[in-house]
């Protein structure tokens, strides 16, 4: 091994979680490097150290307490997925239908209504000539009997 053992690695070594013919390999290179054979003579200690240390109990109750904040995140995921969610998409949508007929809607008929008179006052400036039986008359009427209905 010409470069020096990396941390990872002899961590994984001081476990014992390498392969016979790995652990071999770095064995040698510890018995050549002195830097790597005091790294993981270090590493080996704290370990120990770590080791010998008497286990933690959890505090009482911590199990339970744990268990009912999950409960409680759980009904509040349940109640914001049945109901604020859809209940939010009809709001936002009857909205929109509400805003889009009152403010859409009545700009369209209104340019309608206005294209219509338009076309009425023309009709009656330049079609009066025409006989009183002729399809010019009949039609300038028929518009105005329809605008007069809306």
């Amino acid at each position: 091994m010409q470069q020096h053992v990396s941390d990872e690695l002899l961590s994984v070594y001081i476990d014992g979680e390498l392969t016979e013919e790995r652990m071999q390999e770095i064995r040698r290179h510890l018995e050549d490097c002195a830097a790597c054979a005091q790294k993981c003579g270090s590493m080996q200690k704290l370990w120990d150290a770590v080791g010998s240390l008497p286990p933690e109990s959890p505090m009482p109750f911590f199990y339970t307490r744990v268990a009912a904040r999950l409960h409680r995140a759980e009904r509040y995921a349940t109640l914001k997925e049945r109901i604020l969610v859809p209940l939010s998409f009809a709001l936002v949508l009857f909205l929109g239908v509400i805003t889009g007929s009152m403010f859409g809607g009545g700009r369209q008929q209104d340019a309608a209504f206005a294209e219509t008179s338009v076309t009425l006052e023309y009709l009656e400036n330049h079609l009066q000539d025409f006989p009183e039986a002729s399809f010019a008359q009949d039609y300038v009427e028929l518009a105005v009997l329809s605008v007069g209905q809306q």
